[in-house]
């Protein structure tokens, strides 16, 4: 979880530091470090707070779950 402290009306960015090991996302093979998780289901994290995403995370049922996720850019 990152905020911008220059501009605390900017949206929390959410930032996959890491996977577990041998865990879901990991075998699926499309979610990466460094990925950027910007929605969940169809709840996007724009104009939230980082207490609001937090809330939205914890509430997310178990089971399946449709994450949205940006891609960091490539430099090469």
């Amino acid at each position: 979880d990152y905020q911008d402290p220059s501009n605390p009306n900017y949206s929390p960015v959410i930032v996959m530091r890491e996977l577990v090991p041998g865990g879901i996302a990991q075998l699926n093979g499309r979610i990466f470090p460094g990925d950027c998780l910007v929605a969940v289901y169809d709840i996007t994290f724009e104009n939230m707070n980082s207490d609001d995403v937090m809330k939205i995370l914890k509430s997310t049922p178990k089971g399946p779950v449709k994450l949205s996720l940006s891609k960091p850019l490539s430099y090469s």
